[in-house]
Parts: C-alpha cells; sequence; structure tokens
C-alpha cells in the first residue's frame, strides 16, 4: 500500500478558500481525529497525517499560529 504525502493528494483535498478562522477549527478538529485514530489504531491515521500536514502548511503560508489554549 502506497503511503499518501500531502503532494499526493487531489487538488480538492487541499485545505485552501477557506477562511483563516474555519482553517484554525479544522486544524484543531484534525488534530483530534488524528489523536483518536492512533488511539484506536485506524487504518485511517496515515490520511489524516497527511491533510493535517497540508493544513499546517496551508496555516504557515498565511503565517497563521495557533497557541494551545492549555500553556496560557
Amino acid at each position: 500500500m502506497k503511503s499518501q504525502t500531502p503532494s499526493s493528494l487531489p487538488k480538492g483535498r487541499k485545505p485552501t478558500g477557506f477562511s483563516n478562522p474555519q482553517l484554525v477549527a479544522m486544524r484543531r478538529d484534525y488534530f483530534r481525529r488524528l489523536a483518536k485514530a492512533k488511539l484506536l489504531n485506524t487504518p485511517d491515521t496515515p490520511a489524516i497525517e497527511a491533510y493535517l500536514k497540508r493544513l499546517d502548511e496551508e496555516l504557515a503560508r498565511r503565517k497563521i499560529t495557533i497557541q494551545d489554549p492549555e500553556l496560557n
């Protein structure tokens, strides 16, 4: 099975066309999904990791930083 990388994702799966608050909310949601997938050892973990990486790249491109509320 070929592992998915962010560049191999279809163009429709790339997080463009969203507002900044939507991207932040999506990033938090996908981070939770990834944690749950890793705990449950589900087969969709690599795809979630790839999309989360793409979200992080888009946030970095827009120069958006997310601060963890638990660290404040």
